[in-house]
């Protein structure tokens, strides 16, 4: 490890120089209020922010040539090797075997609605109509299938209810309360294990026809600590303004009829994020390491990741998905990634499609 810190740091020196590549550290450290256990472990990380910083001036270079349809940026996992990364952020959807198939669930009042307001326009954004709650940070628990699901419900209480304040629900009180719930269909069993993951639609179920608490009441730990804790009430905070009423879930459909349904609100989503996604700034996300689920059908099967699609649009001349993240407003563009739109990539829509439905009022 010394040997690769030090020729880390000769690189970056060459590229950069001694005395800028020593004030880009600095100012990681300061902007991110970074602290380290002792000088090795800030020698270490130093190394590995190097490294990625040279990482994304190369990829920038491509960037300004036209080579490529995104940028790269720093951010909080700046000093995360690619494998720290992926162990801090991903991992919260569970596994299933290759050729696994898994019952929908269909909902007639979701497809009437979306039949009656006929084909999707060509570009539609959520964010824009003020129905998306603000971007968190789920931090190193593998909750990411809570912050989705969450984050559908959030947009889908301020539609019911046209109201934009209706949103900022509690990802601890599903964690905590919601840990171990089971869906049964006739594929299976799906189950929710905290911060080692779960799939969207089993907190989607464990709401419906109930109570939501409100951020403010049940706040998230998880980001720290790592595990969810035990189950508690707080009638103080108790969600009023909508509730769940169901969902509707489809396994291994396609792009199209993602489209379709954004147009009844945010769909909770599973995707395979790789390293281009660690350093993600902007532009339109097309990573060589990202599988496309319409032409490999095991793609669906390497989902690590559940985000949530907010709407589509076309950029530079390349069609994306919008995207709401939960790793902070300070990754991507203010918590948000564009997608690249027409291959499945990252198998985006091809793994699962979780649309919560919802009324006004209190259960």
């Amino acid at each position: 490890m010394r040997l690769l810190a030090v020729s880390v740091c000769l690189l970056a020196a060459a590229v950069l120089g001694t005395q800028v590549a020593d004030n880009q550290f600095q100012d990681f450290v300061n902007k991110f209020g970074k602290n380290y256990a002792n000088e090795k472990e800030a020698q270490l990380r130093r190394s590995i922010f190097l490294s990625n910083y040279v990482k994304m001036i190369e990829h920038n270079k491509k960037y300004d040539a036209g080579e490529v349809s995104w940028w790269m940026t720093i951010n909080e996992d700046s000093d995360l090797t690619q494998d720290e990364w992926s162990e801090k952020r991903l991992g919260g959807v569970p596994s299933v075997a290759p050729g696994t198939k898994m019952e929908d669930v269909i909902l007639p009042e979701v497809m009437d609605k979306i039949a009656k307001q006929g084909p999707p326009p060509k570009e539609w954004n959520w964010v824009s109509a003020g129905k998306v709650s603000a971007v968190k940070n789920q931090g190193q628990c593998g909750s990411c299938a809570c912050f989705s699901a969450t984050g559908a419900i959030e947009s889908c209480f301020m539609i019911s209810a046209n109201d934009n304040a209706a949103g900022d629900l509690s990802e601890q009180h599903l964690l905590d309360c919601g840990f171990g719930h089971v869906v049964n269909d006739a594929s299976g069993s799906w189950q929710a294990y905290g911060c080692d993951g779960a799939w969207p639609n089993v907190y989607m179920d464990y709401v419906k026809g109930a109570w939501n608490h409100e951020e403010f009441s049940y706040p998230y730990t998880s980001g720290s600590s790592g595990t969810h804790g035990a189950c508690r009430s707080d009638d103080g905070g108790v969600h009023s303004k909508a509730y769940v009423t169901g969902y509707q879930n489809q396994w291994g459909a396609n792009e199209a009829n993602l489209e379709a349904l954004l147009q009844y609100g945010p769909v909770a989503t599973n995707i395979k994020a790789t390293g281009g996604w660690q350093g993600y700034g902007g532009g339109v996300l097309y990573d060589g390491e990202c599988c496309n689920a319409a032409s490999d059908p095991n793609c669906v099967y390497a989902v690590n990741h559940s985000v949530l699609v907010v709407g589509y649009g076309n950029e530079g001349g390349y069609d994306y998905w919008l995207i709401k993240n939960s790793w902070s407003s300070g990754w991507g563009e203010s918590g948000y990634i564009k997608l690249y739109k027409g291959t499945g990539h990252c198998g985006v829509a091809y793994s699962q499609q979780a649309l919560p439905t919802c009324a006004v009022g209190y259960p």
